[in-house]
């Protein structure tokens, strides 16, 4: 389901591994940023797997943690956004907030939809899949997905990526309705989101263009007010005619009580003659009885028999596992294939076939599916591709099907963890660099009747209040209530408990800014030497200091490693060492605002060396030689100038700003060596003169 060439599993067509796409296609350049909606999900697995894929982590969190910490902060700091949006059931669990965790409420509904969108500076890859970012979602179940690479010369049509980067920010606007900015991780969405088209420019293809394609692709989008699953099948089948026959692919349906109106509508979009309906589902033989129990309701068959004027044949198929597999896996993939003699429609996506799956009644949720259509005559090809794909089955003997009436555990139905109301808004971190930490609630209006006593607990101090209340309300209930934050590290989220509430609520927690975040343990205040051996070495930075440190425990090392009594003036070629791989570094073309910021301001950036100078120096005239040196060095810097990162100009004038702090940080007037002083004001002044 794939205009790329993915990874095939043990070579069968139509199978791929969903975890490869996370990584980037050839000549992709550096990562800019991510953004992955999903219904249940896991934190781990997102940053462990599919984050470290996309970031080109070589780290394992389980064999080496302390590299893995150094090297996910080193690489997460320099993208723009990492963010995944969650169903508000299952937004929770303790993470690194260097990407951020976003619920959604709905009212009468929930966030279904499973699209990862992928920026690289040289591509940007859409998939939209079944599969929720858990482990049994892209390890596990029998899942189905569809990839979409946009890079220069590409052959993915535009109106895709432009229609779900569309439908991502509704989901935005859902969350902050108009008039009220989006702040923290919102904002960072809101920015990425905005970026993709024109990073994109000419990237794909346009609507005539891709309808000339052997296979054409349009996007099934689902909200609250939109058109259903079946007007839009409709209107992308729109040929003359109507299909003959509908298969069905689904893990759920409509409880058997309910009137299936997902059963009904198929039947309105098919010939009123001659057409026939098949349902692909898990069955189970009952031990002992010619019977096979198909996991659906009877109203899928009934609907067929109760339809006006038509002869419809229906039939049930159960769902096995391919040869090659020594296992039966869950069934969670879903899908439509529409077909007639001379066309073929296949809808692939989060959608079950329920009514709030595919847009009918009073819940509906929001969903996100591709439509891949294609001529059987014109494309034999085109077709076995997409056929390839569908899953391996067996149709259940008429004499031996039953249906599953009980009512079954359907994941259209809202459960999991207690759901926060919507009275508390945003949690969000800020600091300087760990310093005069505070977190700032965001709350709408007043707090619901049902809603009273409320309190808020740490994720690691579930008996101790952070904040209540009868606290806010002395405070004048404040919509923006901000609270001083004492820990060293910043908080994933909280606890929220209210009178006569079943259980606690999770809030989670966003940083304002990325330079808010106070580096790890191994990374902070490293001592200069150990900034200048970085400096020098092209290695990585988890490659770097960290593998020497392990014979130490893992821990930092406490010093020099050599001997410091004749500091920088006596050991010039290493300094010129240092600052020449200090000047390699900036010359490299700069992906992202944020990489910019780390390469200056991280706590292995131009900055900490100033810093760990001012620190560590033995005498003035030590201190203003090397900051001298720097600054100079960074008015000397030449940015690459490269197609679809940062412009050099921009690159050039951070630069500046920061050799004019570092000339501001030298107090040359207090230098008693006449010849260091001139030499000193010399540099500084043409430091200060390039502009």
């Amino acid at each position: 389901m794939s205009k790329r060439k993915m990874k095939k599993t043990d070579g069968q067509p139509g199978y791929g591994k969903l975890l490869d796409a996370w990584e980037p296609p050839d000549e992709a350049g550096e990562p800019i940023g991510c953004l992955v909606t999903s219904y249940t999900f896991s934190p781990d697995f997102f940053e462990e797997e599919c984050l470290g894929r996309f970031l080109g982590m070589e780290t394992d969190p389980q064999e080496n943690a302390p590299a893995y910490l150094i090297e996910r902060e080193d690489k997460a700091a320099r993208i723009s956004c990492a963010a995944a949006i969650v169903d508000q059931h299952h937004a929770k669990g303790a993470r690194s907030l260097r990407w951020d965790l976003l619920p959604v409420r709905l009212a009468d509904g929930i966030l279904h939809a499973k699209i990862s969108l992928l920026h690289w500076t040289n591509a940007v890859r859409l998939i939209v899949a079944s599969a929720n970012v858990t482990e049994d979602g892209y390890r596990r179940n029998r899942e189905v997905f569809g990839v979409l690479d946009y890079t220069e010369g590409g052959e993915a049509p535009l109106a895709c990526l432009t229609d779900c980067v569309e439908f991502l920010r509704s989901i935005v606007r859902l969350a902050h309705p108009e008039g009220r900015p989006a702040k923290g991780g919102w904002g960072r969405v809101e920015r990425f989101l905005a970026g993709i088209r024109p990073a994109a420019g000419e990237w794909g293809l346009t609507g005539s263009q891709a309808a000339r394609q052997p296979i054409r692709i349009r996007p099934i989008l689902i909200a609250p007010r939109g058109p259903d699953v079946f007007r839009q099948l409709a209107a992308v089948w729109s040929s003359k005619g109507l299909p003959n026959s509908a298969e069905i692919i689904s893990p759920f349906f409509d409880p058997p009580e309910a009137d299936n109106q997902p059963a009904k509508r198929i039947l309105d979009i098919l010939r009123k003659s001659a057409a026939a309906v098949s349902y692909y589902s898990e069955a189970e033989d009952v031990p002992g009885e010619e019977i096979t129990l198909f996991h659906g309701p009877r109203s899928l068959d009934d609907s067929a028999k109760a339809s006006d004027n038509r002869s419809v044949a229906t039939s049930f198929c159960r769902v096995c596992r391919e040869k090659r597999e020594k296992s039966d896996r869950p069934l969670h993939a879903k899908g439509i294939w529409l077909t007639d003699d001379k066309k073929v429609l296949y809808m692939v996506g989060s959608s079950n076939f329920t009514s709030a799956g595919t847009g009918l009644g009073r819940q509906v949720n929001l969903e996100a599916n591709l439509a891949y259509s294609t001529s059987l005559r014109g494309s034999r090809t085109a077709y076995k591709e997409l056929q390839a794909s569908f899953v391996h089955s067996e149709k259940i003997d008429k004499a031996r099907l039953r249906f599953l009436e009980q009512p079954m555990v359907n994941e259209d139905d809202p459960t999991g963890e207690l759901m926060l109301p919507c009275f508390f808004d945003e949690a969000i971190y800020d600091s300087d660099q760990g310093n005069n930490a505070k977190v700032t609630f965001t709350f709408n209006g007043d707090p619901p009747a049902n809603v009273t006593g409320w309190q808020v607990k740490t994720e690691d101090e579930p008996s101790a209040l952070f904040a209540y209340e009868a606290s806010w309300r002395a405070c004048g209930s404040p919509v923006e209530w901000q609270l001083s934050w004492g820990k060293p590290r910043p908080p994933s989220g909280f606890l929220v408990a209210w009178d006569g509430a079943p259980g606690q609520a999770w809030w989670p927690v966003n940083v304002a800014r990325p330079e808010a975040l106070p580096p790890p343990d191994q990374l902070k205040d490293l001592p200069l030497e150990v900034l200048l051996d970085l400096l020098s070495s092209a290695r990585s930075i988890h490659k770097g200091w960290l593998p020497r440190a392990n014979g130490n425990g893992g821990k930092r090392p406490d010093g020099p490693k050599v001997d410091a009594s004749g500091f920088l003036l006596q050991r010039t070629r290493r300094v010129s060492k240092a600052l020449d791989g200090l000047r390699e570094r900036l010359e490299k073309a700069t992906p992202t605002p944020e990489c910019l910021a780390w390469r200056l301001r991280g706590p292995i950036g131009v900055m900490a060396v100033a810093t760990a100078i001012e620190k560590e120096g033995k005498s003035d005239g030590e201190k203003a030689f090397l900051l001298a040196e720097i600054a100079l060095e960074l008015c000397r810097v030449k940015p690459a100038e490269k197609a679809g990162y940062l412009p050099a100009a921009r690159v050039r004038k951070e630069l500046r700003a920061v050799a004019r702090e570092l000339c501001d940080m030298v107090k040359a007037d207090t230098l008693t060596d006449p010849k260091l002083r001139e030499y000193v004001q010399t540099a500084l002044a043409a430091a200060g003169r390039v502009r």
